[in-house]
């Protein structure tokens, strides 16, 4: 892989036109793209959905960009299984190891959605399309991150406590909002910020992470 700058994309929630619109006034080309995810795929229908894949990757084609891409909790996870790929549109499996510019990079999606019940309202009683996922978390698994060496970048959806924003200081009121019509939120958003000190616990013993890269909080 020739070796190009690196930039970092947040959540996006499926504004691909204002992306591309963006990429054009900045003149940007000739890069590669990692997008911490909440990419908002998954929320048409499958032949609507692919042709904006589609589209977006002969774009990138033009430009000479690639792309990769991990799941948020906003996008339909069944697109991550390694089954939609373009030339220059990836969107990974978690866990997935890549090398880029020489430096290892591991790419792990997922995150619990604060407007879950809200969501599955929607879908429930108007029947709408699915935009709520019950596996939209982080997935801890620790024998696949015994098995992970030499690390150098980690990029999640969510992030350890040892991140912002740590909660130190009580919930901010929108996830506070929700939680009166969730009553496990509060506790599941704690138990996936837990286990992602997990993971962090767990690579600091095989690897060197010099950066961890995430979005969600927003």
């Amino acid at each position: 892989m020739e070796e190009r700058n690196i930039l970092i994309l947040g959540d996006i929630h499926g504004e691909f036109e204002l992306l591309r619109k963006s990429i054009d006034k900045k003149q940007i080309s000739d890069v590669i793209i990692i997008q911490v995810g909440d990419f908002g795929i998954g929320f048409y229908d499958k032949h609507k959905d692919q042709h904006k894949l589609h589209t977006l990757n002969n774009f990138f084609i033009e430009k000479n960009i690639e792309m990769y891409v991990i799941r948020g909790n906003h996008d339909d996870p069944s697109y991550f299984n390694g089954d939609h790929n373009y030339s220059n549109l990836k969107l990974l499996k978690d866990y997935t190891e890549l090398n880029i510019n020489g430096f290892n990079f591991l790419f792990i999606g997922g995150a619990i959605s604060i407007d879950r019940q809200y969501r599955l309202a929607e879908q429930i009683q108007y029947g709408k399309r699915p935009s709520f996922w019950f596996d939209e978390k982080f997935n801890l698994d620790i024998d696949k991150i015994e098995n992970i060496e030499n690390i150098d970048v980690v990029i999640t959806h969510t992030a350890p406590n040892i991140c912002h924003p740590n909660n130190d200081n009580g919930y901010p009121p929108i996830v506070l909002n929700y939680s009166y019509a969730d009553n496990t939120l509060l506790d599941d958003l704690e138990e996936e910020r837990n286990n992602m000190d997990i993971l962090l616990d767990r690579l600091k013993i095989k690897n060197n992470i010099k950066k961890w890269y995430y979005g969600h909080f927003h």
